[in-house]
């Protein structure tokens, strides 16, 4: 595939570099590992290889299943295509040049270069700020005020019965909220929960276990929003020592007001 993928990225002039991101590029992939690929168009030409993303597929193997995907991460044009065996082959359509992040890192190889773009990756990154919080932050009072608008959400859908939006909802507290909190008490505030055993304390790994909920009954769906919020409330002050950005209470004590 990775040979397919070379051939054609050599010949469309649309295309000005095709770079492998991910477990492969960092040789740690197996036959269960995705394959990451940047497409990177010719600049202004990325919309309409995103329009032709299918055909694109095709051109690498006989895809099987292919949809767009939506992340909180904001990726560029992503596109995930399944192939025999099955091996799923994230497509990531990006204008002129890959945009720089963390992740990039960890390690990437370049397999189309017709202008210097691995280059000018390289450089970028070197160049690129610590990444304090997540990609949905942009600091800590963002992710501060996304944590009691969000356990006030769940706090009214709770009170209307509505089990089953709270149900699933208190996992997504803890990834878009607890998770980010750690994260950046780890250093890492954009990792999400991709190896946080490496990064968070076990006994702390259990206590967000136990938070969780374990049925769709109301009393255990508020008992499990209480500990969810502990959790970040526990992280929070230490999130303001480290980060340097102080926050105000007065949000967070209305809103455990509401929700105890």
């Amino acid at each position: 595939m990775l040979d397919a993928a070379r051939a054609w990225a050599s010949v469309d002039p649309r295309v000005r570099a095709l770079v492998l991101k991910g477990s492969f590029a960092q040789d740690a992939g197996d036959e269960r590992s995705d394959l990451d690929l940047a497409i990177v168009a010719e600049p202004g030409r990325r919309d309409e290889l995103w329009a032709e993303r299918r055909a694109v597929a095709e051109r690498l193997g006989r895809p099987l299943g292919l949809f767009r995907d939506v992340a909180n991460w904001r990726p560029p044009n992503l596109a995930i295509a399944v192939y025999d065996g099955p091996l799923k082959v994230d497509l990531f359509f990006e204008d002129g040049e890959v945009e720089p992040s963390p992740w990039l890192r960890d390690g990437f190889e370049v397999l189309v270069d017709k202008d210097e773009v691995g280059e000018r990756l390289r450089a970028r990154l070197e160049e690129l700020p610590p990444q304090v919080l997540d990609y949905l932050h942009e600091d800590l009072a963002e992710l501060d005020s996304h944590a009691w608008d969000f356990a006030l959400w769940l706090d009214r859908k709770l009170e209307l019965q509505d089990v089953w939006v709270v149900r699933l909802g208190l996992p997504l507290f803890a990834e878009l909220i607890v998770l980010p909190a750690w994260n950046a008490l780890a250093g890492e505030g954009w990792r999400g929960p991709a190896g946080l055993a490496r990064r968070v304390e076990p006994a702390l790994l259990e206590r967000l276990d136990d938070a969780l909920p374990r049925s769709n009954d109301p009393p255990e769906l508020r008992r499990s929003l209480r500990a969810l919020v502990a959790l970040y409330v526990e992280a929070r002050p230490r999130l303001v020592e480290r980060l340097g950005q102080p926050l105000d209470d007065e949000l967070m004590n209305q809103t455990r007001t509401a929700v105890e």
